[in-house]
């Protein structure tokens, strides 16, 4: 007597499961055309001029130039690369005390989302070029 019961409870939770994966598939065929053509945005993007220059950097990608590009101040502002590095907060802190410097850990108070990028980009450059001759620079003569 409780089998029919049992049968069509197995049978509804079947027809549910059914519909989640339906709708897990639709949402996931959505999210795929909104993702290309996100990927499509980038690449035109990083083809422009000051994109394209900051990419020649090994470890450097399309969206860690085009963050460098919308995220940061204009080059121009910072001295040097020491400068800039404090500003991204990739440069120890500095210790002094009676006339002797120290330097610390790194200060990590800067721009966290590009110095991650930049960060997990080297880390998988050097990585893959383990033992390898280190890059030329662009223009430069072997």
């Amino acid at each position: 007597m409780w089998m029919p019961a049992f049968s069509e409870g197995i049978a509804m939770c079947q027809v549910c499961r059914h519909a989640s994966c339906r709708d897990l598939l639709d949402h996931i065929y959505r999210l795929t055309g909104r993702i290309d053509a996100l990927k499509k945005t980038i690449d035109a993007l990083s083809r422009e001029a000051e994109a394209r220059r900051l990419q020649t950097m090994p470890g450097v990608g399309p969206i860690a130039a085009l963050a460098i590009e919308t995220f940061a101040p204009p080059m121009e502002t910072f001295k040097c690369g020491r400068d800039f590095a404090a500003w991204l907060g990739l440069v120890p802190l500095q210790k002094s005390t009676g006339g002797e410097q120290g330097l610390g850990k790194t200060s990590k108070m800067g721009q966290c989302d590009i110095r991650r990028m930049l960060i997990i980009g080297a880390m998988v450059w050097s990585d893959g070029h383990r033992g390898r001759a280190r890059p030329r620079a662009p223009g430069s003569r072997a």
